[in-house]
Formats: structure tokens, C-alpha cells, sequence
């Protein structure tokens, strides 16, 4: 077990951990003492001395790598296509080892560099927000097909009873389930949001977070029309607003997993997956053209900013 590189203001504490993909695993309001973030139970939180690698006969991720928190994806976010042999679920950020660069009590900067990119991630906290940017250097000779994004899983328990409040341009479930029989919601259907029809008949708000885990699994694909996504917390009196960059992730992939029947870490999170690629599959995103060339010498940034408020903003309805 590593010990967490911890940031500080006199409204938020943030931990990470550089030597597992640079894992945020805590955002705690001085407010509420309470972590916004969803970690796994038993987390297998350790250094990456050697990188966990898919391979043909599988992919580790689940058993090594995924403990909840917050993480990047690069230079694959989601999941690799039928025959995308050479990329990972989510890439290679979460699964290296990250070099600090600087550190002090509000920021931190980290730097890892692989298979030809050299990439850059720094924390940045200003009273209850907490900024985490990426920059990305093709250092190689071939241009690369990329696919980049944000992943913070956030805590069901915390925000109980609230609502996933956003504008969307257009809305639909993925047409593969993880789970068949625990959808909650009619796989491959479009919908305007956030109403959708039910696997077993009706319909429901998809933005509504349970009161307690009803052992469902869903997996939204949104395409946002405003960069501002608000989370409430009815509990806590409060919201956490996020923001991100409509010219580079304007894809949500709203991941609902409270504790599904076959679920290997008893999950009770929501994942608000910021990407650059709509759907959940680099196959959706190649049908979409939606993949992005990072040229032999060029540079892509991106970033993703969660803030804390005090309140319960009237919500878009």
C-alpha cells in the first residue's frame, strides 16, 4: 500500500496516488467531512512496478487496476473495439506508474511517459474546486488514433435521492448490456432526456439517483449541450457542479451500477465518463468518425473541473 499524496484548501481535501495511474481517490468538502468519490471496497491501490497489460487471453482491469476515485483515459477511453488488439479498457493512464513533478499544498503535478507520449496531469485545488488537466505530446514518428477522457465514479450513498441534471442534445442506452436482466432501462433505444423506457414495460427518469442500491446496471450515452453537469446531494444540502470542455468531451457515458447481481466488487457508483467518443465501445466511435488524429509531434490538452457547492440549485427539469 502506497501512502497518498494529499492537497489541501481550507474547503477541500484531495488525495491521490501517483504510482496507480495517478488515482484521485478522495474529494472530501471540509463542509460535509464526507469523500464525494466511490471507492472500492478493498481497492487493489498498489505501485505499478510493472504496468498491468491486456493480452490475448484477457484484460486485467478489473482484478488490478479499477478501485474507483477518479482517473484519465488515454489513449483509449471506454472500451476497445472487436478487433482493436493493441488498445486497453481505458488505455494506459490507469495502469502506470506516474512521476511527481511538483507538489505543494493545492497542486500537483505529474508526468509519465510511454510508448512514444509523454503526458502531463496536474491537481489543481481554489477553494472547493479541484481542476485536473492533461497535456498530451505524440514524441513518436507515426501519427496515433486516439480516443481521451475523464472517469470519476462518484459515491451512490452521497448524492441518494438526487438528480444527474444536464442539457442534452441527443440521449440513448447502449444496445449491449453488461448484465442482461439487471438493466433497468430498454437497451438500444434513443431517448429524449432524461425519460426512458423501462426493460420491463413503463418508463422512468434515467437522472434520478436511487435512495438505496436496487441492484441495477446501466450504461446512458449522452451528448451534452451545455458543459455543465450538476449532481445533487439531498442529504448534505448540497450539489457538485461539473465542468468540462464541450470542444473536446462533449460525450457523457452516465455508467449506473448499484450493485448488480454478478458484480465482482459490490459496486454501488455512478461513473459521469466525460470522453471525446460517443458510446461506450471504440467500434461506436469509429462508426461516429468520431476517433481523433494526435500527429507525429503534436499536442492534445484537455481538462475537467468538480467543485463543490453549498446548495441545492434549482436543477434544469
Amino acid at each position: 500500500m502506497m501512502n497518498a499524496i494529499v492537497l489541501r484548501t481550507r474547503e477541500l481535501e484531495v488525495a491521490c496516488v501517483p504510482e496507480h495511474g495517478m488515482l484521485l481517490t478522495e474529494i472530501v468538502p471540509t463542509a460535509i467531512g464526507v469523500n464525494l468519490l466511490w471507492q472500492r471496497p478493498n481497492a487493489p491501490l498498489h505501485p505499478f512496478v510493472d504496468p498491468a497489460q491486456a493480452s490475448s487471453t484477457g484484460d486485467p482491469f478489473d482484478a488490478e487496476v479499477f478501485a474507483g476515485g477518479w482517473f484519465g483515459m488515454f489513449p483509449n477511453a471506454g472500451i476497445p473495439g472487436a478487433n482493436d488488439v493493441d488498445e486497453q479498457m481505458h488505455g494506459t493512464f490507469p495502469r502506470f506508474a506516474w512521476h511527481v513533478l511538483q507538489h505543494d499544498d493545492t497542486s500537483l503535478s505529474c508526468e509519465l511517459e510511454v510508448d512514444g507520449l509523454r503526458a502531463v496531469r496536474k491537481v489543481q485545488l481554489d477553494g472547493t474546486n479541484v481542476r485536473v488537466s492533461t497535456t498530451v505530446v505524440n514524441q513518436g514518428a507515426m501519427d496515433r488514433e486516439v480516443s481521451f477522457g475523464e472517469h470519476p465514479c462518484f459515491a451512490r450513498s452521497v448524492f441518494a435521492g438526487g438528480e444527474v441534471a444536464l442539457r442534452a442534445a441527443r440521449a440513448h442506452t447502449t444496445p449491449e448490456v453488461s448484465e442482461p436482466g439487471a438493466n433497468r432501462f430498454l437497451a438500444g433505444q434513443d431517448f429524449s432526456w432524461p425519460t426512458a423506457i423501462e426493460r420491463l414495460g413503463g418508463s422512468a427518469r434515467t437522472d434520478v439517483i436511487p435512495v438505496a442500491a436496487d441492484g441495477s446496471h446501466d450504461h446512458l450515452c449522452v451528448t451534452l449541450a451545455d458543459p455543465e453537469i450538476i449532481l445533487t446531494a439531498p442529504d448534505y444540502a448540497g450539489s457538485v457542479r461539473i465542468s468540462s470542455d464541450l470542444t473536446k468531451t462533449a460525450e457523457l457515458l452516465f455508467w449506473r451500477h448499484f450493485r448488480p447481481p454478478r458484480s465482482p466488487w459490490c459496486g454501488d457508483v455512478f461513473g459521469i465518463e466525460m470522453m471525446s467518443t460517443p458510446g461506450r465501445t471504440r467500434d461506436d466511435a469509429r462508426a461516429a468518425d468520431a476517433l481523433s488524429w494526435l500527429r507525429a509531434g503534436g499536442k492534445l490538452s484537455w481538462h475537467l473541473e468538480i467543485q463543490w457547492q453549498d446548495d441545492l440549485p434549482r436543477t434544469y427539469g
